[in-house]
């Protein structure tokens, strides 16, 4: 669970994957339908895609060195910092587009 351990400070190792749907899957096979496969393996992609997303992020904002775990934060903190770079890139961009239009 990686990208839940990284949203809390202080973690030293990953949680553990949570197994019970899955073995309760195995036990009752006879009691699941396709429809119920499709609607869990679709759930399923999604939360990795927002994972990945997620990680891709943060290494953006705070890159991935010396162990992921160092880097943990609350996703809020990550994003405050994103919008703050987004801000001060746009504050450039306008700088540089009023240079321009004055050399111009």
């Amino acid at each position: 669970m990686l990208c839940s351990s990284l949203e809390s400070t202080g973690a030293s190792v990953l949680k553990p994957p949570e197994t019970a749907l899955l073995e309760r899957m195995k036990s009752r096979s006879g009691e699941v339908t396709d429809r119920f496969l499709v609607n869990f393996v679709e759930h399923q992609i999604s939360r990795i895609e927002t994972c990945i997303s997620t990680l891709a992020i943060r290494n953006m904002i705070r890159p991935f060195k010396d162990g992921m775990l160092t880097q943990a934060c609350p996703m809020h903190d990550v994003l405050t910092e994103l919008t703050s770079q987004l801000d001060e890139l746009k504050k450039y961009k306008e700088q540089d587009e009023e240079m321009t239009l004055a050399d111009a």
